[in-house]
């Protein structure tokens, strides 16, 4: 009791201060976020449309409502109607979706989330403070390093959207233990590393490889010291003697218990749902690079931010490719830089006098080590933020993250190792600060105005505009949703437009889902022969739609509006609105609001389903209004799905051909049907005489024309793309 009492007695000072810190990041967050505090299960915290926030909460949200009535097991059909979606590709992790699952049920999903990105802030402010504290005892120097990575821009912009990733904690958390047990070598130091690794692997994937990389690069650094102090690289049996053999079994049992204690989870990371196509999963060199860092990611202030905005959102909103652009925000700030260099310097001075350097006994541990273990730690994460390849003319240069992307291929967005870079820069510009206001002899007021100071410009350069960004989810919520909230549940719909390729309007419409309540056909996996469903379905206006609904048990279309030109949600033309007059027969319209339409589906049940399978785009609703899928290549497929009777029936095409004349050959399941000519421009195309027993059935198409160049921006396919003709308004009929 006595040790206990002089070690709280030695530490009082810095535990308060640690206190006051984290009491001052979260009045910052509160005021960033706000008024997420005062109303968190009203308001969600986005600068743009919400993508992933809204599907997190929506996820939450039907964690909480499957549990309450009953529903069990990873497959659900209350979206993804009714086909039933696979949802353990998506793993729960105890300290993310678990922890938002249990306070969902408390405060509820929305709630859940705010509460969470508020904590992030503070979170990830104490820690680095307590490690820059450890490192230097400086309470000036360990804010100014909190302050800088709790608020720096690459934590700000993912919690606009990606809660799961605010637990940027968990990185100097585990560095903290990390460097305890490097010197303490004993079981209370191999449990907090163990503590520590477990933290972070449950609180996402990701960060437990963030956490392995900072072990491995601070390995490397404790060999390479030992090298340069002349001991050699190489470990010899005099070395095994001088280092207990109780420190080696401590770090192997360390490994051992945090691979076992997080199996469970991250095994779900690697799950390949078997409904899903082969070869077309998410992941590959291909995706990765689309979803990597570029070089300028870290010198561009990001998007929204308050003093550069005049020019950083038009050249990022440009630059973006696949990403969003919480996705290409690693600006760093550039104070945080030149703290960071500011250490640096001081690393590489040789005088070891009270002028400046560093000294050989500094307080907590070597601080040169530290240093050179942080800018090894930011060059080799900057390494794995870059695409895995890059392309020159026919050359493949490969770069160091391709080795990730061959270890654990679950890992694809190469961008998210940017967090590594800024977490170890910040943790520079604490040691760096701390070394300049030692070298300058400043008294204890001076060195508080410059914390002051150094945090005021450094908000005043990378603070993402605005703060108090966050927006009214239920003054949002569409009228038209109240309005089918009324309707008997049990009623299952399909809402309207179905997303052209963007997942925005998918996750919000699984985010309104909680509203209405209703099983929606909306949310399909993307790569199975559900989505081909979905696409079929894709183009509103076509005869077929409302009959091929019908088949598959929809009682009713909601047509959000707004959401048909809002670029987005993905849509594309931008600006082309919903047409109620274009509606077929099928559809009768029995409610109508300002924001949208509310249709029974009356039509006839359809049985034969035509899915575009191979070497088409999905479809896209061009400037006419009218979804047309692509053909890539000379040869395609159709799936030919019939889920009645055997049966003859008729298959009608609207066909362009964007070239000269030529012609289209037909087979089905392998016996050729017919051959047409097609003109340039569009041709009604009919196939009588079609004898289909139930089941899949292949309808082959050859075009013996060459293809054309086209934009292929609305097929988001890239600029330009070649295609050979394109298909749309199908139609079929028994006869």
């Amino acid at each position: 009791m006595k040790k206990l009492a002089c070690w709280i007695k030695r530490h009082r000072k810095i535990a308060v201060a640690a206190a006051l810190a984290f009491v001052v990041y979260a009045g910052i967050a509160v005021l960033l976020t706000w008024p997420l505090a005062t109303a968190p299960n009203r308001y969600y915290f986005s600068p743009e449309v919400p993508g992933d926030g809204a599907g997190i909460i929506a996820e939450s949200w039907y964690s909480d409502y499957a549990r309450q009535t009953g529903m069990k097991g990873y497959t659900t059909k209350f979206y993804g109607y009714p086909f039933g979606v696979d949802r353990r590709g998506a793993p729960v992790y105890p300290l993310d979706n678990g922890l938002r699952n249990q306070l969902t049920r408390v405060i509820g999903a929305q709630a859940a989330s705010s509460v969470i990105i508020m904590l992030s802030f503070p979170l990830a402010g104490l820690f680095m403070f307590l490690l820059v504290c450890y490192l230097t005892k400086s309470r000036a120097a360990s804010f100014v390093a909190g302050f800088l990575y709790a608020f720096s821009p690459w934590h700000t912009a993912r919690a606009f959207d990606q809660v799961s990733l605010t637990a940027i904690f968990t990185l100097p958390l585990f560095l903290l233990a990390l460097i305890v047990f490097s010197r303490r070598k004993d079981v209370p130091g191999a449990i907090g590393l163990a503590v520590a690794w477990i933290v972070a692997f449950y609180s996402d994937f990701h960060f437990g490889l963030f956490c392995s990389l900072i072990a491995l690069v601070w390995v490397i650094a404790l060999y390479v010291r030992r090298w340069r102090v002349g001991a050699g690289l190489w470990v010899r049996n005099s070395d095994l003697k001088a280092t207990p053999m109780r420190t080696l079994v401590l770090a192997v049992l360390v490994i051992l218990v945090t691979v076992a204690a997080v199996a469970p989870y991250i095994s779900d990371t690697y799950y390949k749902d078997p409904n899903v196509f082969s070869g077309t999963g998410r992941g590959g060199v291909q995706e990765a690079a689309g979803f990597s860092s570029n070089p300028w990611n870290y010198v561009v202030p990001p998007a929204h931010a308050l003093a550069w905005r005049w020019f950083t959102d038009a050249f990022v909103s440009k630059r973006l490719g696949l990403r969003t652009t919480n996705e290409v925000t690693a600006y760093p700030g550039i104070i945080t830089l030149a703290l960071a260099l500011t250490a640096m310097f001081f690393a590489l001075r040789r005088r070891r006098s009270r002028e400046g350097g560093i000294r050989e006994a500094e307080p907590g541990n070597d601080l040169r080590l530290v240093i050179w273990f942080g800018v090894a730690l930011v060059a080799v994460a900057f390494a794995l933020s870059l695409p895995p390849q890059y392309v020159l003319g026919s050359v493949k240069i490969p770069t160091p993250s391709m080795l990730v992307n061959l270890l654990v291929p679950a890992f694809r967005y190469y961008a998210r190792w940017a967090v590594e870079v800024t977490f170890g820069l910040c943790m520079l510009a604490g040691l760096g600060f701390y070394l300049l206001t030692r070298s300058l002899k400043w008294g204890r007021v001076a060195v508080w105005v410059a914390c002051v100071a150094v945090v005021a410009l450094f908000a005043l350069d990378v603070t993402i505009i605005p703060p108090l960004r966050s927006t009214d989810a239920m003054s949002k919520q569409p009228d038209v949703i109240k309005r089918l909230a009324a309707y008997p549940e049990d009623q299952a719909v399909a809402i309207y437009p179905l997303v052209q390729g963007s997942e925005y309007a998918a996750l919000h419409y699984r985010y309104l889902q909680q509203f209405h309540k209703h099983p929606m056909l909306n949310g399909v996996k993307p790569a199975t022969e559900s989505d081909l469903y979905r696409l079929a379905m894709k183009d509103i206006y076509a005869p077929y739609t409302p009959s091929m609904l019908k088949g598959l048990g929809i009682d009713k279309v909601v047509v959000l509006s707004e959401y048909f030109s809002n670029k987005d949600y993905g849509n594309y033309p931008y600006g082309v609105p919903f047409d109620p007059a274009r509606m077929p027969e099928g559809y009768e319209l029995v409610d109508k609001t300002a924001d949208g339409y509310i249709y029974d589906v009356v039509a006839e049940p359809a049985s034969v389903y035509p899915l575009y399978f191979k070497n088409f785009t999905p479809p896209s609703v061009l400037s006419d209004g009218t979804a047309w899928a692509a053909m890539l290549k000379p040869a395609a497929e159709v799936l030919l799905v019939n889920r009645g009777s055997r049966g003859s029936y008729s298959l009608t095409y609207t066909i362009n051909n964007p070239g000269p004349p030529g012609r289209l050959t037909f087979s089905l399941d392998g016996e050729e049907l017919t051959s047409v000519g097609l003109n340039s421009g569009n041709t009604r195309v009919t196939l009588p005489g079609l004898e289909l027993t139930n089941g899949r059935h292949s309808l082959g198409l050859h075009w013996d024309g060459k293809p054309q160049v086209v934009d292929g921006t609305p097929f988001r396919a890239g600029p330009r793309i070649s295609v050979y003709l394109l298909f749309s308004n199908v139609d079929v009929n028994p006869e």
